[in-house]
């Protein structure tokens, strides 16, 4: 997406950086570091990125209506660029699906070690069972 140009002087650039405030607010809410087309699942579900997106494309359809452009055009542009996105964000929510139910790395390790510690446990008190048993007298 492009957004409309502004004359660099007065009210043009007023207008323009204005345009700019609005719709640096509006990307705020999603992770301005480093990302690629996945890991941006790291920081928000796609709920989240889909709110973001709403919230951007609202402001953005603002901006270029006041900059005197035709609703019905920014829309069909919008709506162009949905509809080539549209595959991307299908697979980008169905990775997220997927990692939702599959547990990760830290989850599987921190899993282990306690399933470590139980059995060190239940060896333990099993032994001290045996050891109890073997030294009570009957």
């Amino acid at each position: 997406l492009t957004t409309p140009s502004f004359p660099a002087d007065g009210a043009g650039l007023e207008r323009g950086l204005s345009a700019w405030r609005r719709l640096a607010e509006a990307r705020s809410s999603v992770h301005c570091g480093r990302t690629n087309r996945y890991s941006i699942l790291h920081h928000h579900a796609p709920a989240a990125l889909e709110a973001a997106w709403s919230r951007m494309r609202s402001v953005y359809f603002q901006i270029c209506i006041e900059c005197g452009q035709s609703p019905s055009r920014v829309s069909a542009r919008l709506e162009r660029w949905e509809d080539a996105h549209r595959p991307f964000t299908c697979r980008l929510s169905d990775r997220w699906q997927k990692s939702a139910s599959t547990p990760t790395p830290a989850e599987v390790k921190a899993f282990v070690s306690m399933c470590a510690i139980e059995k060190r446990s239940f060896a333990m008190s099993r032994a001290a069972c045996r050891d109890a048993a073997v030294c009570t007298p009957e």
